[in-house]
């Protein structure tokens, strides 16, 4: 994608709207880790280090991988209805953060 870098995490390819920061790519493999570990993660970083735009990306790095395996299930075995959506639930103390997600 152009004016997008592409972050490869855990073997995902993760779109970024810039060179993520370390602690960016530390967050993102954390999202990943706990998606397909499909485990709770209770994640924090100070104010304005990118969290959220961290977890969307991620996330939707890691919605695409999933809707592209239960796709080639699908194709192999027409009666595969794959397992239970994934539920990511994303809380903030501010309802000016919320409105901006």
């Amino acid at each position: 994608m152009q004016g997008q870098h592409r972050e490869r995490i855990l073997g995902l390819d993760v779109y970024f709207p810039y060179q993520p920061y370390s602690v960016q790519s530390a967050y993102m493999t954390k999202v990943i880790q706990a998606l397909n570990d499909k485990s709770n993660a209770l994640l924090e970083s100070p104010t304005g280090t990118g969290k959220t735009l961290c977890l969307l990306c991620a996330s939707l790095a890691w919605l695409k991988d999933e809707r592209e395996k239960w796709a080639a299930k699908k194709a192999k075995d027409p009666e595969y209805q794959g397992g239970p959506s994934p539920k990511i639930i994303y809380t903030s103390r501010t309802h000016s953060q919320l409105a901006q997600v």
